[in-house]
């Protein structure tokens, strides 16, 4: 290389691969969810992200992968500015470099976003890797990795303790050689919140880009973005809610959950008319698995075959991370699931 820096607009630049929903009617690119960012390949020596960032209450936190691998993770600062991403590179050698938004979004703070605007270099920008598939996964906090990073007893509810970049969904991708994009929220349910919140459903921010966040206010476009799978982890939430309730009234809101779940499968259809929708749960108890799997069947039962369950294996006590949630032996273990069962659906195979 010839040592020269040159910068380029992210949203302009050749050979860079933007990952998650956004809008492209946006002049700059927004990285909304868990998971949302860039991916190129590159030779060089050095390379830099201009990122824009703002937050009253929780700050964002951004992963850096090579090959697949996390290399770093770091917090944005408020305002505008560059952060190194690679230095001291070998610039005979080629990598894939992803940059991604490692903590979700947090609906309780109106200041947080973050903004991606350019990228700058002293090396070469190459065709990326070519994907096998790309797949939408739902969840609430075990998508958005809470508890993956930091000391098992911390458990204050910090974005500090989330990281998706060895969650089970990004494991699914390591797995599969996919291209992913996440809609997740830690404490959020298919009908309601861990405290029974009806607002806090995933289905009803499902049809924007991303409702909880500043700038996601729009109808995502589904059809210009089309997906080979969406696999939800969805169900925990509802059944921390459900399991405080007792007599006819636990009753009623058991079959709520089941109905509110046959629905969102629906609606998520409407939106993915050629995927295949894989529902998982399990990794933090499984109470509600039978009406889970009750809504799965329904839907099945109205002629949409390309709908499936998938029991997850629970995390032993020793295996918790941050905040009392699943570590990573579990996220890779949920993952292995998803992966037999995500591979045998797609190839046809009945179950």
């Amino acid at each position: 290389m010839n040592g020269l820096l040159w910068e380029k607009d992210i949203r302009q630049a050749e050979h860079v691969r933007l990952l998650g929903r956004f809008d492209p009617r946006q002049p700059v690119f927004p990285m909304h969810w868990t998971g949302s960012g860039i991916e190129l390949r590159i030779r060089c020596t050095t390379l830099d992200m201009e990122l824009e960032s703002g937050y009253a209450i929780q700050s964002a936190w951004v992963g850096v992968m090579v090959d697949g691998a996390p290399v770093a993770r770091f917090v944005l600062e408020r305002g505008r500015r560059y952060y190194t991403l690679l230095a001291g590179m070998d610039d005979t050698v080629a990598h894939t470099v992803t940059v991604v938004r490692d903590s979700q979004p947090v609906a309780e703070d109106e200041r947080l976003f973050v903004l991606a605007h350019r990228i700058r270099s002293d090396g070469e920008l190459l065709e990326p890797e070519k994907r096998e598939m790309t797949i939408e996964f739902i969840g609430d906090s075990l998508t958005s990795g809470e508890g993956l990073v930091g000391p098992r007893g911390a458990m204050e509810w910090r974005t500090i303790w989330l990281s998706g970049m060895e969650s089970w969904a990004m494991e699914v991708c390591r797995g599969m050689n996919a291209q992913g994009r996440w809609i997740s929220q830690s404490g959020w349910g298919a009908y309601w919140s861990w405290d029974g919140n009806r607002e806090n459903r995933l289905p009803r921010i499902y049809d924007a880009v991303c409702a909880v966040e500043r700038g996601g206010e729009a109808p995502y476009d589904f059809e210009q973005n089309p997906v080979d799978a969406v696999v939800l982890n969805v169900g925990t939430n509802d059944a921390s809610a459900l399991s405080r309730l007792e007599g006819e009234e636990k009753e009623r809101a058991a079959a709520a959950i089941r109905a509110a779940a046959a629905d969102f499968l629906r609606q998520i259809r409407r939106h993915n008319p050629q995927a295949y929708i894989l529902w998982s749960y399990g990794m933090c108890g499984g109470d509600i698995a039978p009406l889970l799997r009750s809504a799965v069947q329904e839907v099945r039962r109205e002629g949409d075959l390309r709908v499936g369950y998938v029991q997850l294996p629970p995390c032993p006590e020793k295996g918790l991370g941050s905040r009392a949630h699943p570590g990573r032996e579990n996220h890779r273990s949920a993952a292995l699931a998803v992966m037999r069962r995500l591979k045998k659906a797609l190839e046809g195979q009945p179950g």
